[in-house]
């Protein structure tokens, strides 16, 4: 047992003789910014890892070779081994990146089902980017279709989880669907011991108590928009005679507290003055669980990034932060991908049509990816359009930033589109480098995910 211990050490130790005797080198997907005159914040995106050095650290670590800096802070080499600032001359960051984002693409131990219950919606958001469909409703053969895609799927998929996404227009318009299609899948998850995902993009207004009685059963998920404080959201969510911001506060909070298995993503959607009354909004979520309520911060796609109040936008993060809400502003991560690009999703239109992503001019023949065999179930995908979609694609601007190992960049469809521009998400939320850090460091913080501080404080 002493002899396995100590031979499980050497292998496994960063330290070990086998690797001194390969030569190291820098991770290329690096990056560090200055903190003040004598705090440095150096942030690994391949490994995800970020280490602060106070400056005689920094400029050792900067102008030196891994040998001679081993030689004179053995504790600091030890710290960027482990975290892979450091590592051996023959590795290949760059494909093994690549095969991450591959894998992800390809796993099938979850299936993810997207449906559009209707295209119609009971609110005209100005922002909105589909085409609204009176009296769009799911049919009762697409139903039977769509349960009978998810027996197929496993049969010939298996999978241990199966999300089950309702979108729309706004899907409670259509909650006879809903209760049908995850009837079923409760009853089958049960069976065949998959885990059951019930997710939802919704304006919230038309949940009803019945609504959220039938959901108590099931593991929820839940995006739900604030326009603005009440007073802006009710004139983008406007419904004559009613407070709708009050209404989804309402909803929020009944979800949170009638569904023991509950997630809500509250999505503040803002524009150049959304966030100037970020207090009022933090106010009335102030009562709600940490655990079960998480803020989205996104910027309204029509709006200009240099229309946005860069300064505003970080002190109501802070703001967001200093309430104990996890925030998500574009967050950097090895394990984030646009849900459309997994093989094992598709998106199941009213109507019967297939389709991937849920951010597309139409819903029509034109922009489908395939054809649903309604008897059996069975999605035919056009394979000269799945093939572009799956595949790993970036920019070589991307491939050759430090922050390539964590930040996804443009999705296939948007690179596909418009091959000739420049996609960096610093330029879509309106950051710079040490901003777009700063907000990711705080991020970790939050969660635990920083693997040393070379400096006894840290104050921004």
């Amino acid at each position: 047992m002493l002899v396995r211990s100590f031979k499980n050490r050497v292998l496994t130790h960063p330290l070990s003789l086998q690797q001194k005797r390969t030569a190291m080198r820098k991770n290329k997907y690096q990056i560090w910014v200055s903190l003040n005159e004598n705090l440095f914040l150096h942030y690994n995106s391949f490994s995800d890892k970020y280490i602060l050095m106070n400056k005689d650290n920094h400029e050792l670590y900067e102008n030196s070779t891994p040998d001679i800096l081993e030689k004179m802070n053995m504790e600091l080499f030890h710290k960027l081994v482990n975290a892979d600032y450091f590592v051996q001359d023959d590795f290949r960051e760059t494909d093994i990146i690549i095969y991450k984002r591959l894998s992800l693409k390809t796993d099938t131990t979850l299936y993810h089902v997207v449906i559009n219950t209707t295209l119609d919606c009971n609110l005209k958001c100005w922002y909105c980017y589909e085409h609204k469909f009176k009296d769009s409703i799911l049919k009762d053969k697409i139903i039977l279709s769509i349960k009978k895609n998810i027996e197929l799927h496993y049969k010939t998929n298996p999978y241990t989880t199966l999300k089950v996404s309702f979108f729309g227009g706004e899907p409670f318009m259509n909650s006879t669907a809903i209760e049908d299609i995850l009837s079923f899948s409760k009853s089958f998850c049960k069976k065949n011991n998959i885990r059951l995902i019930a997710d939802f993009t919704t304006n919230s207004i038309l949940i009803t108590k019945k609504n959220i009685s039938f959901l108590k059963g099931y593991d929820c998920y839940f995006q739900i928009t604030l326009d603005g404080n009440r007073e802006q959201h009710n004139k983008v969510k406007h419904i004559k005679g009613l407070d709708t911001y009050q209404l989804a506060l309402n909803k929020i909070y009944a979800l949170v507290k009638e569904i023991p298995k509950c997630r809500i993503w509250v999505r503040i959607n803002y524009d150049a003055i959304t966030l100037s009354h970020i207090d009022e909004i933090l106010k009335d979520l102030e009562v709600l669980d940490r655990d079960k309520v998480f803020l989205i911060v996104r910027k309204i796609w029509q709006v200009s990034s240099d229309k946005i109040d860069t300064l505003l936008l970080l002190n109501s993060i802070q703001k967001i932060f200093d309430r104990g809400f996890v925030v998500d502003c574009y967050p950097l991560t090895t394990n984030r991908l646009c849900f459309a690009e997994r093989l094992n999703q598709v998106l199941f239109n009213y109507d019967g049509k297939i389709f991937k992503c849920s951010t597309i001019p139409k819903f029509d023949k034109q922009h489908s990816m395939g054809e649903l065999d309604i008897p059996t179930g069975n999605v035919i995908w056009d394979q000269n359009k799945i093939s572009q979609i799956t595949k790993v694609m970036y920019s070589m601007k991307c491939q050759d930033c430090g922050l390539f190992g964590s930040c996804y960049g443009a999705c296939n469809k948007t690179l596909l589109q418009y091959p000739d521009q420049d996609f960096c998400i610093l330029k879509e939320i309106g950051m710079d480098m040490r901003e777009y850090l700063m907000y990711n460091f705080k991020l970790s913080l939050q969660s635990h995910h920083t693997v040393g501080v070379d400096s006894t404080s840290y104050s921004e």
